[in-house]
């Protein structure tokens, strides 16, 4: 029972804080295209549909999930062509000034609010300090469970960056030493402790110091004991 709850809680320790999650583990967040189309319609698509696909570019086949860094590439691409003017290309009919800005003011926060989703899914195992506290915190212990664990990668100077945060046979045994070592204390501490007695005697309540006290033992004022043991020193021939 003890070895699968330490598994479990050294198991939790590490998915519930490690690794780097994909786009599709996260909520996705779909492009609006409502306000966009407009501008899309009238001076993109003509050069950008299935029908014309110019520098490979097909609008309506782009993705639309702002999560992914593919898709939200592409858009980031479009919003920095329009945002320099140079698309529509200069040879073409241009927009009015304010429909282009409506167009950039529209797809910037989008996008923006997009590459924020995707860099918050940067999740971590718990580094050797955070394991020490938390696990003392739970179980009322209070062991030095940090110097039993590797040192952790460190970033930027900093030992709770995800990514420098990787996870080794030797850190996950060591992870696994430290939940025995808390649980060992936590079990102890809850269990009732066994009844003490103590006993006091000597050889002079002995039924050896009977037989040889007054004879070839000697009882002190004090209670001790002395007794001589005569023995031959062995001598070198």
């Amino acid at each position: 029972m003890k070895a699968v709850c330490r598994d479990l809680i050294v198991l939790s320790a590490f998915l519930m804080s490690s690794g780097q999650l994909s786009a599709e583990d996260v909520a996705s967040l779909p492009l609006k295209r409502d306000g966009l189309q407009t501008f899309l319609s009238s001076s993109c698509e003509a050069c950008h549909s299935k029908d014309s696909i110019s520098g490979g570019l097909n609008l309506a086949a782009i993705g639309t999930d702002l999560v992914r860094d593919a898709d939200r590439a592409v858009w980031v691409r479009v919003f920095d062509r329009v945002a320099a003017g140079e698309m529509p290309p200069r040879d073409a009919d241009q927009p009015a000034a304010g429909e282009r800005l409506r167009f950039l003011k529209d797809l910037k926060p989008q996008l923006e609010a997009g590459h924020a989703a995707q860099k918050g899914t940067v999740l971590r195992r718990l580094n050797r300090n955070e394991y020490q506290n938390t696990l003392n915190d739970l179980f009322g212990t209070q062991l030095n469970l940090a110097k039993l664990l590797p040192e952790d990668g460190r970033s930027h100077e900093f030992d709770n960056v995800g990514e420098s945060l990787s996870v080794s046979m030797v850190q996950m045994q060591r992870y696994l030493e430290g939940i025995d070592s808390v649980m060992d204390v936590a079990i102890a501490n809850t269990l009732e402790p066994p009844e003490v007695s103590t006993i006091h005697t000597s050889y002079a309540e002995t039924s050896e110091g009977e037989k040889f006290i007054g004879s070839q033992w000697l009882k002190l004022d004090d209670g001790a004991v002395v007794f001589f043991v005569e023995a031959a020193t062995p001598r070198a021939c």
